[in-house]
């Protein structure tokens, strides 16, 4: 988990300066003689400032799809049909709750209040 997130700082915070001072290099017109621009193409700066943008944009998006895609089609889904006549189903019951009008189990009663208890001890709760 410490390596992951190592990593992952490393490799968002280290390469984005030099790849954006890069671009902006790369539309210097007249350079000086201290090596400092002094004249940029700002219309081509605009145009690859953006570029770099949809390319990054690109990339995660593609990564993010492939990931969803692996990993959605590398499960397999099994449907177990389930009925209220199984009888190792209703062995697990406990004997005193039966089947209402349509056949099925009620977990919870209506028409008793929920009681909760406290972790620390105590008397139940309304």
């Amino acid at each position: 988990m410490g390596f992951m997130a190592f990593s992952t700082t490393v490799l968002g915070w280290l390469p984005g300066p030099m790849i954006y001072g890069a671009l902006v290099d790369t539309c210097c017109e007249i350079w000086n003689s201290e090596g400092a621009c002094s004249l940029y193409n700002l219309s081509d700066f605009r145009f690859r400032f953006h570029l770099l943008i949809m390319i990054c944009r690109g990339v995660s998006m593609a990564l993010f799809v492939g990931v969803f895609l692996f990993v959605s089609f590398s499960k397999t889904f099994e449907f177990n049909s389930h009925t209220d006549d199984d009888e190792e189903a209703k062995a697990t019951l406990p004997s005193d709750k039966q089947p209402d009008q349509n056949g099925k189990y009620q977990y919870h009663s209506i028409n008793q209040p929920f009681k909760m208890r406290s972790k620390i001890g105590g008397s139940p709760q309304p």
